[in-house]
């Protein structure tokens, strides 16, 4: 895989569109099954397998060892390291799986809940599954499969409603959700061995040493990236109680909805774009600045939108009684567009090798990001969430810096390719408040709701219309190209 240049702007076109197609057709999926299951079951249903799932959510990483990203960025392995590191893989998963075995009954005690155990033991085979599909999956992404891989997306989805519908249904409680779980995982694997099917090899450590150096890159770096993207919870948990960490959390949900939606479906096919041109340095400048400069024009005016009426919206969607989630939406909601963009930089170190850098600035991240959550929780909870405006640049710049130095692009290119989008979120932001100080402030929060987003909207693309046409105008041919793929 070395194409680049139109065929492979084709192939991310392409793969945007199917990856929109799937994720959406997920989500709706996913919405409605929710909805039927809240009413089938009990909020202990749940909270039992969500007790299950903190804890498989943190081995599953473990488990899987960056494989994944090692096939897709070392393009250089062989088949016959490659079928070692599918034993590898299936190592770890039954390693994994025995582990949580082990665990299940000393977890069930921790939380004082006996029926934790079989639920544990139960939804530790899904370590098994994930090990038989890494390697594969990782050669699908390598291959730009998009098409397949959505199609492996919606079928895991699709197979994990019917079983814990028809298990709810049939009376099975919490077993429903743990069952559905499994049998989504078998069938997301078995659909991807189909696809990409790969033997098994006796492992070396000499022959595969490269690959294994990169995944535990990859995995400190996640697990750090786990530890410190939690730790506001925690923190915010520990100090103010369950009622103010809920409103800390819907808050973040909110904030995060709109940029991760957006963020999700294009990081979802741009690692495969930068391994592919990886040894191609002028590409890997256009894709990082073209990617860079779509996403901060679509996630900066809408976490600035959102920041800007969170006042109306919060009280309007979800009632007066989450007051408290204003304040703090508003800050995650303007920290969301900087992360928004920040998600590229340990894509592109990966695809030039540079894991090494990714893991010690997670680190790095790890220590800055606790510790200002928590001194801002002396604010609060607008406290903790301001850190985040705070400690995460500073946490990123390390890596912006040495991200830029390593494939050879001045900081003011790219600072020219997200300035518009900013400059613009910012006039948008200011006109909103002149709508407001002009008198809609008098109206039913309802209509000012709905007079702010399309006066926001208006001025935005009316901002780059008059500026930065040609900007625009290539952002229609790029919306084109998503739509013929």
């Amino acid at each position: 895989m070395h194409a680049s240049g139109p065929d492979l702007d084709s192939r991310l076109a392409r793969g945007v569109a199917w990856t929109v197609a799937a994720k959406w057709s997920v989500q709706v999926l996913s919405w409605g099954s929710m909805l039927v299951l809240a009413r089938l079951l009990s909020p202990s249903d749940f909270g039992l397998v969500g007790m299950a799932s903190v804890y498989l959510g943190l081995v599953s990483m473990v488990s899987e060892f960056g494989l994944s990203s090692a096939v897709l960025n070392l393009q250089t392995l062989s088949q016959w390291q490659i079928r070692q590191l599918n034993t590898f893989s299936l190592l770890l998963g039954v390693a994994a799986f025995l582990v949580s075995l082990a665990a299940s009954v000393p977890l069930s005690r921790f939380f004082q809940t006996p029926h934790l155990a079989p639920v544990l033991a139960l939804m530790s085979l899904s370590f098994i599954f994930a090990g038989l599909r890494t390697v594969p999956g990782g050669l699908l992404q390598r291959q730009m499969r998009f098409k397949e891989l959505s199609l492996l997306e919606a079928a895991q989805a699709l197979s994990q409603v019917l079983c814990s519908l028809s298990l709810a249904a049939l009376g099975f409680g919490y077993w429903a959700i743990a069952v559905g779980n499994v049998v989504s995982s078998a069938v997301w694997a078995a659909l991807t061995m189909l696809l990409a099917p790969q033997s098994f090899s006796k492992p070396d450590y000499a022959s595969t040493r490269p690959a294994l150096v990169f995944g535990s890159h990859m995995l400190v770096s996640r697990i750090a990236w786990y530890l410190h993207s939690n730790a506001d919870f925690v923190i915010a948990g520990r100090l103010f109680g369950q009622g103010p960490l809920g409103a800390y959390t819907v808050a973040w949900n909110l904030a995060s909805m709109p940029v991760e939606k957006i963020t999700n479906i294009v990081t979802r096919v741009t690692p495969s774009a930068f391994a592919a041109v990886q040894k191609e340095n002028a590409q890997v400048q256009r894709y990082f600045l073209g990617i860079s400069e779509v996403l901060a024009f679509v996630t900066f005016p809408a976490s600035f939108g959102l920041a800007l009426v969170a006042p109306d919206l919060v009280p309007l969607a979800l009632g007066p009684q989450w007051g408290a989630a204003v304040l703090p939406l508003q800050l995650l909601a303007c920290a969301a567009s900087i992360r928004s963009i920040s998600t590229l930089y340990a894509q592109v170190l990966a695809a030039v090798g540079a894991t090494r850098f990714v893991m010690t600035n997670s680190l790095f991240a790890l220590i800055v990001m606790p510790s200002a959550f928590w001194i801002g929780s002396r604010w609060g909870l607008p406290g903790i969430a301001c850190a985040w405006i705070v400690a995460h640049p500073i946490a990123t710049t390390p890596i912006l810096l040495y991200t830029l130095r390593r494939i050879d692009l001045p900081l003011r290119q790219y600072a020219a390719a997200i300035a518009p989008p900013f400059l613009g979120s910012v006039t948008m932001a200011t006109a909103v408040v002149l709508l407001d100080g002009a008198g809609s402030f008098s109206l039913p929060a309802a209509v000012r709701l709905s007079l702010d987003v399309a006066a926001g909207g208006a001025v935005y693309f009316l901002f780059f219309l008059l500026l930065f046409r040609d900007r625009a105008r290539r952002y229609a041919r790029l919306l084109q190209s998503f739509k013929a793929g």
